[in-house]
């Protein structure tokens, strides 16, 4: 409960096809996503989380990713994509079991039987029902290879079966064992070979069961501890190795290697704490990671082989000895035993098997011992605060080892051999070099009257005739056997500061390491001047080094937080294990075990660790997306592929590693496919926000705490639709919409055009049929009055005559403008050069005209004609009344779409700059303006006048 479970009594685990392991327990259901738990129970926080009862007595998973569940009130059903709970009541309910057969098939047991159920569209319904007997409880529904339906009543009958294709139900209410039919109470079956089952039994232990003959025989073979009462079994393979797991109601978990002899019995253990909770095991499930989960009625355990690098060994307070062991030193004796060296409590053995309580060898004379150093395979030699002693391993018996300069008085703090012959004492006197096969002393500090705060030693190596001594404060030395003098090679960086040094090792390479409380020391002992010093800065995990040993698998050192392995090319630490819980963390010993593990110590623990073989399979985390909210809104998650509307682009994704225990150290890796960036997350959220419209493709991969990547790959099709203004059929129908616009105008403007046409076409006969006809007649009646002899009004009616003729012409001009039929160019050059014709023969001046040949026919606005005749009417109008010339030359020209005309005189001319300018000049400036016509004037007094037009024709 500690760690999230809403109870330590647990009835069942199950995997979901997604990979989230789910928890049956006495006060609810427990959802684990590799880093937390999330709770079901009858009045849950989420009302979507609800459950009809908080007695969840048992749980199974269907091909489709729901979780059903059997509660002490009715049963429910948790659908994954919908993140919800849907209860149904049922007639029959009480302690059960559920089993999902297959497709839309379910099978739920009650105190009375068995029901079979159907579940469709949302609906529950009970079709076939299989009565128990005696109204008793069936402790199991169980499916076997073949699909038939096993069930475990309390009582007789032994066994129900319900076969998996005619839904018929038979009664095993007798077994053979050991050539006896008999009645026999079953807790549980497990599939042992495709023909074979294992039937868990109250007083026989673990069975082997062939279903076709009804027989059954022992597995352990009076190996259980009696009563046999087995609760749950499973065959647990890995790597192609097939072991028989059992568990019992109080006894412990059972493990018999398939093809072995020996039985291994794991009990609940206060001295180690990674053991089992407790020895009632009410039920064992693997999931797809191959790991084991076990669950007990005080709590759920995990185990997989890949995680179990690391074993512990804790000495608690108990009964029989007051006060916690503080662990100096650790000595493997055998596979199952340890010697241990504490700091007050003397020298304990340990056995690690079935006698796990430490016996006390001895206290006395001594009480702290420091380490340990082997001599031969009988022999471990041990420093204590006493002297030295001997312990031999086969008699278990400790006696004082006797060397000349050091007595019972001798505080020694690590004994160790320099190579073959020379042992290595460290005392707080200096240090002692002894070669215990001739018992001569190469090298003694002890009692030589330097200061003891100088002398003394905390660790040593040698190397050809060169002694490094480790001093507490002091750091390093070098003793050499030749010159025999002591040379100082603390680090210059490191001299005359407060700083702690611990051990030392050497790499075989040249390499010696130090640990000190200001960082790890790196000294090349062949160029004996370049000592390094790495920390924090340099990419360790902590500037306090307690301990460093080398090993074939790389460097390791601890800090007060955890244990760490440098890869030396690089010098980055990857940490491989921490400290849990350790409110003292006090670090005496990092040494290599018989078998080549490091074992180390941890104030009251110890601790072995087995570095993961380069060729070994490592557990990866698979990734899952857990959680997709959109703009704040749960997603249903039962689709990889996603279409959304441009407003859904706001997306927050929650992952999962699924990896147990260790997911808290999955590090997520993510990029969509539009982006060259690798992004990471520790905490398995992704936050994709203001995403633009477009395609992506999200892919999530994950790599474990030690940086490997998993091959595991998540991807997620995300679709976010273009707004409707920017999608293809919005511009089309926009371009539609404009073309018909456009249809809409020219065929308005058409329209237009052909009822102006028909306007100018009316008034243009309108003013020749009608106007015209009545000035002409006009003028028909001032010349009759003419030929009248009385000269009385003969002025007045030759001005009515001369009048009549202008407003005439000016009829013709306005007829001749309005009428579409003489819109075009060709007419416009006609009525121009009868204009001049017209106008220039009637004086004395001398005239050339010149036009294209042929005359160009084509339409022209009606504004283009207007304005460019009453230009050209002005300016020859303007010449024959005031230019006095002898000679106009007229030149007309057109092409490429562009029309001109010069006109040109030798008349009297004008001032070009006089302010003075006759309306005539004005209005031709005008109108050529308003045809945006190029315009240009050329005059001098007595040298004549040049008028040039030049206009694009649209």
């Amino acid at each position: 409960m500690e760690d999230g479970l809403p109870a330590n009594y647990i009835y069942r685990v199950v995997q979901d096809k997604r990979g989230y392991v789910w928890v049956a327990t006495l006060n609810g259901l427990s959802r684990f996503n590799g880093k937390q738990w999330t709770s079901f129970q009858q009045q849950s926080e989420k009302k979507n989380h609800s459950l009809p009862s908080n007695w969840v007595t048992d749980i199974d998973a269907d091909e489709a990713g729901n979780i059903w569940i059997n509660t002490v009130n009715g049963i429910a059903v948790y659908n994954s994509n919908t993140d919800s709970t849907i209860a149904f009541s049922l007639d029959e309910i009480g302690w059960g079991k559920i089993v999902h057969a297959k497709e839309n098939e379910l099978y739920v047991s009650s105190w009375q039987g068995i029901q079979q159920l159907i579940y469709k569209e949302g609906v529950l319904t009970s079709t076939k029902k299989f009565p128990s007997s005696k109204g008793n409880s069936i402790t199991q529904l169980f499916t076997d290879y073949n699909g038939d339906i096993w069930a475990c009543p309390e009582d007789n009958p032994s066994l129900m079966k319900i076969d998996g294709i005619t839904k018929e139900l038979k009664y095993i209410k007798k077994i053979k064992y050991r050539g006896e039919l008999m009645d026999m109470v079953v807790h549980s079956l497990a599939q042992y070979e495709k023909d074979t089952l294992l039937l868990s039994s109250r007083k026989l232990g673990l069975l082997k069961y062939h279903p076709a003959t009804n027989e059954a025989f022992d597995i352990f073979n009076n190996e259980m501890i009696q009563p046999n009462d087995v609760t749950c079994s499973m065959v647990y393979e890995y790597n192609g190795q097939k072991a028989i797991i059992a568990g019992t109601k109080g006894y412990g978990l059972y493990v018999k290697p398939q093809h072995g002899k020996a039985t291994y019995v794991y009990q609940q253990n206060i001295y180690n704490p990674s053991g089992i909770p407790s020895n009632f095991i009410l039920s064992l499930y693997k999931d797809n990671n191959d790991g084991l989960w076990i669950s007990t009625s005080k709590g759920l355990s995990y185990f997989h082989p890949l995680l179990q690098q690391n074993k512990y060994y804790h000495f608690y307070s108990n009964g029989d000895e007051s006060g916690s062991f503080l662990i100096n030193c650790v000595a493997q004796i055998s596979n199952e035993s340890f010697l241990v060296g504490t700091d007050d409590n003397g020298l304990l053995l340990y056995k690690t098997v079935n006698d796990s309580k430490p016996i006390n060898l001895m206290k006395e004379p001594f009480k702290k011992i420091s380490s340990f150093c082997k001599l031969d395979t009988n022999n471990i030699l041990i420093s204590t605060n006493a002297g030295l002693y001997k312990f031999d391993i086969n008699s278990k018996t400790c006696r004082a080892y006797i060397i000349k300069g050091i007595s019972g008085k001798t505080s020694i703090l690590k004994v160790k051999k320099l190579n073959n012959d020379i042992l290595a004492i460290c005392t707080n006197d200096g240090l002692m070099a002894y070669n215990y096969k001739n018992a001569n002393t190469l090298y003694s500090e002890l009692g030589n009257g330097i200061p003891s705060n100088e002398k003394i030693c905390k660790d040593a190596f040698m190397h050809g005739k060169d002694l490094w001594i480790l001093r507490f404060f002091r750091g390093l030395d070098l003793y050499s056997f030749q010159t025999k003098g002591i040379t100082h090679k603390t680090p210059v960086s490191l001299l005359n500061k407060s700083i702690d040094y611990h051990n030392l090792t050497y790499d075989h390479k040249g390499h010696l390491f130090v640990s000190s409380s200001s960082g790890l020391i790196v000294q090349n002992i062949y160029s004996k001047e370049n000592a390094q010093v790495y920390n924090t800065a340099n990419g360790l995990a902590g500037d306090i080094i307690e301990n460093v040993l080398y090993t074939n698998n790389g460097l390791y050192y601890t800090t007060r937080e955890a244990l760490y392995n440098i890869q030396l090319n690089t010098f980055t630490s990857t940490r491989v294990h921490q400290y849990n819980n350790y409110p003292q963390k006090w670090h005496n010993q990092l040494d290599l075990s018989p078998d080549s593990n490091i074992i180390y110590t941890v104030s009251d623990h110890f601790i072995i660790y087995e570095a993961p073989k380069k060729t070994e399979k490592q557990l990866l985390p698979k990734c899952e997306i857990e959680e997709i909210t959109i703009n704040g809104k749960r997603r249903n998650l039962s689709i990889d592929t996603m279409y959304l509307n441009y407003r859904e682009n706001n997306l927050s994704i929650q992952l999962a590693g699924l990896v147990y225990p260790h997911s808290e150290r999955t590090i997520w890796l993510y990029y969509l496919d539009n982006e060259k960036n690798l992004h990471t997350t520790t905490d398995g959220k992704i936050e994709l926000n203001y995403l633009a419209p477009g395609d992506y493709q999200l892919v999530i991969t994950s790599k474990n705490y030690e940086g490997v990547l998993s091959p595991f790959k998540k991807i997620l099709i995300i679709h976010i639709k273009s707004p409707y203004y920017k999608t293809w059929w919005f511009y089309t129908l926009v371009a539609l919409g404009i073309v018909l616009l456009i249809s809409v105008f020219i065929e308005y403007r058409r329209r237009q055009q052909k009822n102006l046409i028909e306007i100018r076409n009316q008034i243009s006969r309108d003013l020749h049929d009608e106007l015209g006809a009545n000035v002409s007649s006009i003028n028909i009646m001032s010349n009759m009055l003419l030929r009248d002899k009385n000269e009385k009004n003969r002025n007045v009616i030759e001005n009515i005559s001369k009048y009549s003729i202008q407003i005439s012409d000016t009829i013709n001009d306005i007829i001749w403008n309005i009428n579409p039929r003489f819109d075009t160019l060709d007419e416009l050059i006609k009525k121009m050069t009868r204009y001049a014709s017209e106008t220039l023969e009637a004086t004395e001046i001398n005239y050339s005209l010149i036009t294209p040949n042929p005359l160009p026919k084509i339409n022209i606005r009606n504004k283009h004609k207007y304005h460019l005749y009453l230009i050209f009417k002005e300016v020859i109008n303007n010449a024959a009344k005031y230019s006095k010339a002898k000679n106009i030359d007229i030149t007309i020209e057109y092409a490429d779409r562009k029309f001109g005309f010069t006109i040109t005189d030798n008349g009297v001319g004008f001032d070009e700059t006089a302010h003075n300018k006759g309306n005539g000049l004005r209005n031709i400036e005008v109108r050529a303006k308003e045809l945006k016509a190029k315009l240009n004037i050329v005059s001098a007094i007595n040298k004549g006048t040049k008028v040039d037009l030049n206009v694009k024709i649209s």
